[in-house]
């Protein structure tokens, strides 16, 4: 049985697509090449059951991939060869005299919560989305070149893309106030250890008038006085925000029509927030950085995420059950998923998606109640 679709771009051109189901899965064929190629997806009903497929251009998906990966190489490049600016220091500044200590959140922990959680809790809520919908929800899948994806992994993969390009772009940001500014850590003298020493540096009538010392040589470990250059702002404050903030608004507009889960999901905010917001406290009691440097990298990362999830996942509700009316539309970025989501049934038995309209074939033979 099959069903031909027709695709409208809003712009005009429209262009068909013969939509078949057989053992082995949907079946799709364009037969033209008209300008609604470009269209997200289409939507089809076969034998009473709801069957909605999307396109996903292939060459944009390759570029937003490529992005992600020259962000990525970015930040190993400014890691490997970039330098800190080389500031001195005053001998009166207390603020650079503490003690050299260790991380209480690590860097494989810092990935772990900043990274692998927001990938847990996106795939984890789209696949929750897919399941309460039924077989509807199973049964729809979204094409990528000759793959037939689920839609809920699609979404979850647009998320997550969205989510990485962020990641990356907050990153660029802080290494960039990093190098840039070259601001000394609270314990750069224990780590920089300089020669001559600090006694000798700051000797003299002159001391209480704020003298400021460049000519001096860390002779501590070469890495370790790298990083005490390296305070302003700070990186573990802002990449735990990011993914505290994103979490919270991806959780916040993806089950917004849930009313009765909203303490659920106010206290999977509160615990992303409670994660970052302590984060950023050990940096402080680690000496590692200063307290403006917290503040900073805090608002930087909350702000990266805010724009990552205004501009990227513009998600309007949330998908409900199969069969209830009314159902919501996703909408990522630039629409590419515009149908990938169960449509609210119609008075007259027909659905319809935000730009998809199903009609029946006359040579297929499908009526026109056959459209879901």
């Amino acid at each position: 049985m099959a069903a031909t679709i027709t695709i409208d771009d809003g712009g005009g051109g429209a262009g068909l697509a013969v939509i078949s189901t057989k053992e082995g899965g949907p079946d799709i064929r364009r037969p033209d090449r008209a300008p609604a190629a470009s269209v997200a997806a289409s939507m089809a009903s076969v034998s009473g059951s709801s069957l909605t497929v999307g396109r996903v251009p292939l060459l944009s998906t390759l570029i937003d991939c490529l992005l992600v990966v020259l962000l990525g190489l970015a930040i190993l490049f400014t890691y490997l060869f970039g330098q800190p600016y080389q500031r001195g220091f005053f001998c009166d500044d207390d603020s650079i005299r503490l003690s050299l200590k260790g991380d209480t959140v690590v860097p494989a922990l810092l990935i772990v919560m900043s990274v692998l959680v927001p990938t847990v809790t996106v795939c984890a809520c789209e696949a929750a989305a897919a399941a309460r919908e039924g077989p509807a929800g199973r049964e729809r899948r979204v094409a990528l070149w000759r793959l037939a994806l689920p839609a809920w992994a699609a979404r979850a993969s647009w998320a997550l893309c969205a989510f990485l390009f962020g990641l990356g772009a907050q990153q660029l940001l802080v290494d960039a106030g990093k190098y840039s500014i070259g601001r000394l850590r609270p314990h750069f003298l224990d780590a920089c250890r300089p020669a001559p020493p600090v006694a000798a540096l700051c000797a003299g009538p002159d001391v209480a008038q704020h003298r400021y010392v460049t000519a001096f040589t860390c002779t501590g470990d070469e890495s370790v006085s790298r990083e005490a250059r390296l305070s302003f702002p700070s990186g573990h404050s802002s990449m735990s925000f990011y993914a505290a903030v994103f979490t919270a608004l991806f959780l916040e507009r993806r089950f917004r029509w849930r009313r009765r889960a909203r303490l659920q999901v106010a206290f999977a905010q509160l615990l992303a927030v409670l994660l970052a917001w302590l984060t950023a406290l050990s940096r402080v009691s680690d000496h590692k950085h200063h307290w403006s440097d917290v503040l900073a990298g805090g608002a930087l990362g909350a702000l990266v995420a805010a724009i990552t999830v205004v501009h990227f996942l513009r998600l309007r509700g949330d998908a409900q059950p199969a069969g209830r009316a009314g159902a919501a539309t996703y909408v990522f970025g630039d629409d590419r998923l515009d149908a990938v989501v169960v449509s609210g049934s119609t008075a007259n038995g027909g659905a319809r998606s935000h730009r998809a309209s199903a009609a029946a074939s006359a040579g297929a033979g499908v009526g026109a109640g056959a459209a879901a």
